[in-house]
């Protein structure tokens, strides 16, 4: 799961939470704001898009 950087330990505590009590894994990588949207087109373009997203836009 890719989340753009910032944004607390909330995404971390739900994903140690969710592997803590799973046999699948969710791996967390957190990236900078200002390169979010490269990097998603990045990846969905090499066919390697991500399960989940984190696509909230934040409040300026």
């Amino acid at each position: 799961m890719r989340v753009r950087s910032g944004l607390g330990d909330s995404f971390k505590e739900t994903v140690r939470a969710f592997n803590a009590g799973h046999t699948c894994k969710v791996d967390l990588t957190e990236i900078p704001q200002g390169a979010l949207v490269q990097k998603y087109a990045s990846v969905i373009a090499g066919g390697q898009e991500p399960d989940a997203l984190d696509a909230i836009r934040p409040s300026s």
